[in-house]
């Protein structure tokens, strides 16, 4: 893995940190605890990637970001995603691409952990 590869995947997963505890604090829903994230493999001189954010009551979500660079910063620029209510939402192809994109995780980690 390129050094600028793992920048980019440490700046999707700083970015979804931030936006999971956002989701926590904003809704103090149990269910944005322990969320499994999954970042989909890219590669690195593509404009953008994604990672499915998996909650603990089923949820998939989506999130899609764009990356732009400036003055050597990398900016990330969320993409519109999609929700779906269980795995059994998608369709063949779809639970095939799901299931491949997190057997192929360039990086897996869990947001707003229990420390207990």
């Amino acid at each position: 893995m390129s050094g600028q590869k793992k920048k980019l995947i440490d700046a999707i997963q700083e970015d979804i940190m931030d936006a999971c505890e956002s989701f926590y604090k904003d809704t103090l829903k149990p269910e944005w605890k322990n969320v499994d994230v999954y970042i989909a493999d890219f590669f690195e001189y593509e404009n953008g990637a994604h990672a499915w954010l998996c909650r603990k009551d089923g949820l998939i979500i989506n999130y899609p970001v764009h990356f732009d660079e400036m003055k050597g910063e990398i900016i990330l620029i969320p993409g519109k995603g999609f929700t779906m209510s269980s795995i059994d939402q998608f369709n063949e192809f779809g639970r095939y691409q799901f299931e491949k994109d997190i057997q192929d995780a360039v990086r897996h980690f869990v947001c707003n952990q229990d420390q207990g």
